[in-house]
């Protein structure tokens, strides 16, 4: 079974569209619901498979025209009338959650409107098809094979213009593609823009770079040859000061530009003013706090401010945004949450924005105990979400669900759920 002819019933979770052959379910790459189309089978499970559509035999009026031709790589919902999009993604919040036995009426999508040069970070690769080119790339999408570009429409355009620029210098220093393993480009609100480039050895000749505006800093890691991932194993050469300071609402924040921070601040900002208004004055505890850009930026409402986070560098960030911000109160621990779970009280308002992988089992099990009056869920994952809220039934009613379009054309959510003790 090379390729099949199907039917498109949905969108799922991952962003495929998703219909049946012979009574067996496949996931198809660009390819929206009332669509027919030929699709090219790239996996075939006893029980499900998936696929990318090379041909359109009958097209959805939602559609609309990419525009790149890598969008599978990076935003595969290109193809998707924006607004469609939004309901899109409202329903897939109430699908995740039902598969959990969870009732849930989300609230509309929340949007800034602004669909393209939304993303302050990306993550390119680069290619060579031979001895005597080297371009920017990105991995299509499912697979190994790099696909090269010239920049991407979700990045701001100093982080376009950044990318090529240190592709050139690279390019005429005779730097190849299986020389370097990614470049990491940054974006502040204000367009300041920081780069980190990864090498695959580290006894490489590189050039001296020219570093112009909008570039404020660069650096250059050898990266060891044992983690496919942007993993600095040691510096090479560093130009400027590598701390970015952005802006989100009335606060400042400095962070690496190597940690986790939000790549779509506007509509961050907007989930964040949803937040404060759940926040009761009184303590205040943020587990997998980060940075502290949320715990920070609700703390005028907190008579008493705790930050729990697992990452030495985003603690360190975090104790000096505590002091940029005025706000010395703040007790940060450095340490894995289900260490300090007994942080989490009756008497305190708790906000959690976990990794992937959700709520450890200890918070849980402590939130269940202590039954703190208010907790706010924010998270990127609607499953782990909602397992773990599923599992918080029996003491917490729902009270609030809004999901935001953090990532325009993409599948990807955010979703808040804010719960009250019964």
């Amino acid at each position: 079974m090379s390729t099949i002819k199907i039917k498109i019933d949905r969108l799922v979770f991952g962003g495929q569209g998703m219909g049946e052959v012979d009574g067996k379910k496949f996931f198809v790459w660009n390819a929206l619901p009332g669509e027919t189309v030929e699709a090219r089978v790239t996996k075939n499970k006893p029980d499900y498979g998936e696929a990318v559509t090379e041909h359109i035999i009958t097209s959805s009026p939602q559609r609309r025209d990419a525009r790149e031709n890598h969008f599978l790589s990076c935003s595969p919902w290109q193809i998707l009338d924006f607004s469609k999009e939004n309901k899109w993604k409202e329903r897939i919040i109430q699908e995740a959650f039902a598969r959990e036995n969870v009732d849930l009426s989300p609230d509309a999508i929340v949007t800034d409107g602004v669909e393209y040069g939304y993303r302050n970070k990306m993550e390119f690769s680069f290619w060579s098809e031979t001895e005597n080119d080297l371009s920017l790339a990105f991995f299509s999408r499912g697979g190994k094979r790099k696909i090269p570009i010239l920049g991407c429409c979700l990045a701001k355009n100093e982080i376009n213009q950044v990318a090529q620029d240190i592709r050139d210098q690279l390019a005429i220093a005779g730097i190849r593609g299986w020389h370097v393993k990614s470049l990491i480009v940054r974006a502040t609100q204000k367009g300041m823009v920081h780069a980190a480039l990864f090498i695959k050895k580290d006894d490489i000749s590189l050039p001296e770079f020219v570093i112009e505006k909008p570039l404020e800093s660069f650096t250059v890691y050898y990266s060891t040859h044992k983690s496919p991932a942007s993993v600095p194993t040691k510096v090479l050469a560093r130009y400027g000061s590598d701390d970015l300071i952005d802006d989100i609402g009335e606060c400042v924040f400095s962070y690496s530009p190597l940690s986790f921070f939000q790549v779509n601040v506007p509509v961050y900002v907007l989930a964040l003013k949803d937040i404060a208004q759940w926040v009761e004055s009184g303590r205040v505890v943020d587990v997998y706090s980060g940075v502290g850009s949320i715990g920070l930026s609700i703390a005028r409402q907190a008579s008493e401010l705790v930050l729990i986070e697992n990452d030495t560098f985003a603690c360190a960030s975090a104790k000096k945004n505590s002091k940029m911000n005025g706000y010395d109160h703040a007790q940060i621990i450095e340490g894995r949450a289900e260490d300090y779970e007994t942080a989490i009280d009756s008497d305190s308002t708790v906000i959690v924005d976990p990794p992937r992988a959700g709520l450890h089992h200890r918070i849980i099990e402590q939130l269940k105990k202590a039954r703190p009056r208010t907790m706010m869920y924010l998270s990127c994952n609607l499953s782990t979400q909602a397992r773990d809220i599923a599992l918080l039934a029996d003491t917490y009613s729902v009270v609030c669900s809004r999901g935001y379009n953090f990532f325009p054309h993409t599948p990807h959510i955010e979703h808040l759920v804010v719960l009250k003790v019964r």
